[in-house]
């Protein structure tokens, strides 16, 4: 999996295999310009234009990943991935031990990938902030349940293509051809 913009997903995609998280939030904060979409009615698209580093973070969304990506596209295609990720396995069995996994599968139901995606979209939160004047993508991760308390914060450039982008998301899929060319 090509991690885009953001990192720390293979713990939590090692948390959620052992059924150890209970919450996922992504908090990602953007230039305010670049959040402007066209479904947006003309005060709402001027409200960003208007907004001023001194009036702080807007918040310009809130929900789960399926919700984000139809309304921001272009700027939270990371929530998807954090719910990938997050995902879990298909029983309620560990995949280490393979005769649990065996013996679960007689009383409890496999999930498929699809199943535990649409799980996932509806369980991680995400948040959308418009900044004005900065300069960076930052996305604040925070996770949390039995397998413990996971936190990171990535801030990363604008890719200078597509500025609702990172550009750390083309150097991510490069990384993920070459290792697989290599395998």
């Amino acid at each position: 999996m090509t991690n885009g913009a953001i990192g720390g997903l293979d713990v939590l995609e090692a948390a959620a295999q052992a059924d150890g998280l209970d919450s996922v939030e992504i908090t990602t904060s953007k230039e305010a310009s670049g959040l402007i979409r066209p479904w947006m009615s003309e005060s709402e698209a001027e409200r960003l234009r208007g907004l001023r580093p001194e009036d702080g973070p807007l918040t310009v969304f809130e929900g789960n990943p399926a919700e984000a990506i139809e309304k921001f596209p272009a700027n939270v295609n990371i929530a998807v991935a954090l719910a990938w990720a997050t995902r879990g396995l298909g029983s309620a069995a560990p995949a280490s031990d393979s005769g649990a996994r065996a013996a679960s599968t007689e009383t409890a139901p496999e999930h498929t990938d699809a199943d535990l995606l649409g799980a996932s979209l509806e369980r991680v939160r995400v948040v959308l902030h418009a900044v004005a004047g900065q300069t960076q993508s930052a996305h604040r991760i925070r996770a949390s349940g039995s397998a413990g308390e996971f936190a990171f914060d990535i801030r990363s450039t604008p890719s200078p293509e597509n500025p609702a982008t990172s550009g750390l998301t083309a150097l991510s899929v490069a990384r993920t051809l070459r290792n697989v060319l290599t395998e």
